[in-house]
């Protein structure tokens, strides 16, 4: 059981919105499934009228805290962290939100257990997640610890930040640069969990531009820098384009060659302006050991 002290008068939603780093429909899955008690009495609706001084015990089935005890001690890779942002490297596999049936703790999971662990002043952390990785791709993410990083989430919104990956893709791309301006649409057939490109009324803008690093005799190395941020954008505009990302399980021709839960996509790159001091930040992150062992290998030559 996990015991949260209320700062403030909220609705339990919020409350648990705010406290867990989690999202308002997750906080309320929590309630529905009676895993919450407020001064000692269990609560299960969402709209709960919380006051300052409040005690909300949050009670854990046996997979949460597996979720909970793995979050703990996982290693978080921190880049940089200041009293407003925290940026740090997502490994691939790694979920970039919670989800109620994943084995595994969602990276905002261990954000929230790296800043108890290393903040221990701090009874329940903010955090404020402001964008998104896929599952399977690894690289830079930024998350808020306070609410003046609320500004960076119109930052992403408005795609004024600058983000840039190094892509492994199948066959061998002939142009040493281009553009690709194709808007993108969820498929209806795949549920909305799969991208296309489309000219409907429904379809959203998307621009990627990409230009070659090295070619190999069956697939090539690109550098890709997101002009928008759509749903899988760089994974269905390459394919689009007929150079799928190597291993990819959604839009890929070949299987995964490695066992891990990874495609040859990594953010590399992650350029903003501070969102209180105004000071232009960029950070790198190098390729992870899986992806320097596909290209090493130069994968197709055999």
């Amino acid at each position: 059981m996990q015991t949260l002290k209320v700062k403030k008068d909220t609705k339990l939603d919020l409350f648990l919105k705010d406290a867990l780093g989690i999202s308002r429909k997750q906080a309320k899955s929590k309630i529905d499934a009676g895993l919450l008690k407020v001064n000692g009495k269990k609560v299960i609706i969402a709209s709960w009228e919380l006051e300052a001084g409040d005690k909300v015990d949050l009670l854990q089935d046996e997979k949460e805290t597996l979720n909970h005890d793995e979050a703990k001690n996982y290693y978080l890779k921190v880049v940089h962290e200041d009293e407003d942002l925290l940026v740090v490297e997502k490994d691939a596999g790694l979920l970039s939100e919670a989800h109620p049936r994943s084995l595994k703790p969602a990276l905002p999971q261990i954000v929230y257990e790296y800043l108890k662990r290393t903040h221990p002043e701090l009874s329940h952390p903010f955090v404020l997640p402001i964008h998104r990785l896929d599952q399977h791709t690894s690289g830079l993410m930024v998350y808020g610890k306070s609410k003046r990083a609320n500004a960076l989430l119109t930052e992403f919104k408005t795609h004024n930040i600058h983000r840039r990956y190094q892509a492994l893709v199948e066959g061998r791309v002939s142009k040493s640069q281009g553009r690709i301006d194709a808007p993108l649409l969820k498929t209806p057939q795949a549920k909305g969990a799969k991208m296309q490109v489309s000219t409907g009324p429904l379809a959203q803008k998307a621009i990627t531009d990409y230009r070659v690093i090295h070619r190999y005799p069956k697939h090539t190395l690109l550098e890709v820098d997101l002009k928008t941020g759509r749903t899988h954008q760089i994974r269905a505009h390459l394919s689009y384009l007929g150079f799928p990302v190597v291993g990819d399980p959604l839009y890929g021709k070949n299987k995964n060659p490695s066992s891990t839960k990874a495609i040859g996509l990594h953010a590399s790159e992650l350029g903003f302006r501070h969102p209180a001091s105004g000071k232009k930040l960029l950070f790198r992150s190098k390729l992870p050991k899986h992806f320097r062992k596909w290209v090493d290998q130069k994968i197709g030559q055999v």
